[in-house]
């Protein structure tokens, strides 16, 4: 077995590009509420003009495909706050509101738990940590204790749930953790995973 991220996994279809450009938006949308309309308005826009300038791109299967992989990447990166908010389920969220003001608090939660334990290198694209870690199991630590530190019980209330980009770590034939300096078969690494 061979894990890809999605964007390996869609390599040439062109209609990877258009969900990346059409997610990015909506996701703005998200997060500047003061501006939803005017970004849902730019997607429609451009959607429309897409269809029209790129006849010999659109078949019949590139909408399906479409409608498939957004709500991949929509469910990756839900409010555009890339590394804690991709990883977090509001379990015990019963709305959408709920659940921005739960991935809310553990997001800013982290960034505390970060910065006490002086692993916040800093802020990156879209609000995201730019983190310095030693092992890879120390986000999971960190993340754990953000979510007891917001006042949730993992998972009960808020689960993770892994973007996992791994493309770059295969050789071929390994994945390979050059951190910690460990290699894996297929068949371990997908086993770790599911772990």
């Amino acid at each position: 077995m061979v894990i890809l991220d999605c964007e390996v996994a869609w390599y040439g279809d062109p209609v990877f590009d258009v969900v990346f450009l059409i997610n990015h938006l909506m996701i703005k949308a998200l997060h500047l509420l003061s501006s939803a309309e005017e970004l849902i308005a730019m997607v429609m826009v451009f959607w429309q003009q897409y269809c029209t300038t790129a006849l010999n791109v659109v078949d019949q299967g590139f909408e399906k495909r479409l409608t498939h992989l957004l709500p991949m990447l929509l469910l990756a990166r839900v409010d555009g706050k890339s590394p804690v908010e991709q990883l977090l389920i509001a379990i015990r969220a019963k709305t959408y509101k709920e659940s921005l003001e739960m991935r809310h608090n553990v997001y800013h939660a982290a960034g505390e738990v970060m910065k006490r334990r002086g692993k916040c290198a800093g802020i990156i694209d879209e609000g995201g940590w730019w983190l310095d870690y030693s092992t890879n199991e120390e986000p999971f630590e960190v993340f754990i204790e953000a979510m007891e530190k917001a006042g949730y019980i993992p998972g009960k209330d808020v689960a993770f749930s892994l973007d996992i980009v791994v493309s770059h770590l295969f050789d071929g034939e390994n994945y390979h953790f050059k951190l910690e300096n460990k290699s894996f078969s297929p068949d371990s690494f997908y086993n770790l995973m599911v772990s």
